[in-house]
């Protein structure tokens, strides 16, 4: 029963990079499906899902089709000594956790990946990305000056790769998006909207 659904949740993060990779490519999925994202779609902004899509669908093929096979789990070659030397080396040093505390930690983890996600979605990737990184360093009792850093680097990091080198520009947030203009962001327009 367990490995029915490993591998029905590989063959949705197959079609959910199926998907990406489509919608990337111009592909007839989305008039199919009602959905138009990448029209418009600068071919520097396509490449991403491009690069990170196709070997993610390679990859969870290959899983999915290892899962089917029975070979993820059970009838697996045996390990090299190396790799066997390394695990009894982890399972020395990494104590074992609790199942609550392992649950617990699964859930703060799960919740984090969706604030971020949407604070990306209403501030847009340089704001939110900036917001989010700031907030987890401070709620893990960063000191502030390493949490300013650090956060002062990612949004440089994002900046530089992004925005100077490879000009793939990074979607603006929902909030800062002024539907019947289509220019860049700027703070009077959130308060435009704001006021109504």
């Amino acid at each position: 029963m367990r490995q029915r659904r490993e591998a029905l949740f590989t063959l949705g993060l197959l079609l959910l990079f199926l998907w990406a990779v489509g919608e990337a490519g111009r592909w007839d999925w989305g008039r199919w499906l009602q959905l138009d994202f990448s029209r418009g779609w600068r071919i520097q902004a396509r490449l991403f899902p491009w690069i990170i899509g196709v070997p993610m669908v390679v990859l969870t093929a290959i899983q999915l089709g290892r899962e089917l096979r029975g070979r993820a789990k059970a009838g697996a070659p045996a390990a090299p000594a190396g790799a066997m030397a390394y695990a009894a080396l982890v399972e020395e040093v990494v104590p074992e956790v609790e199942p609550a505390e392992e649950r617990r930690r699964t859930w703060g983890i799960i919740g984090w990946i969706l604030g971020f996600a949407a604070v990306i979605w209403l501030l847009g990737w340089p704001i939110g990305v900036t917001l989010c990184t700031l907030a987890y360093l401070r709620l893990a009792r960063e000191g502030w000056v390493m949490s300013l850093v650090l956060t002062v680097g990612t949004w440089l990091s994002f900046y530089l790769f992004f925005d100077c080198t490879i000009h793939i520009p990074l979607g603006e947030g929902f909030l800062l998006r002024d539907f019947s203009n289509p220019s860049p962001p700027c703070p009077d327009r959130l308060l435009r909207l704001l006021s109504g």
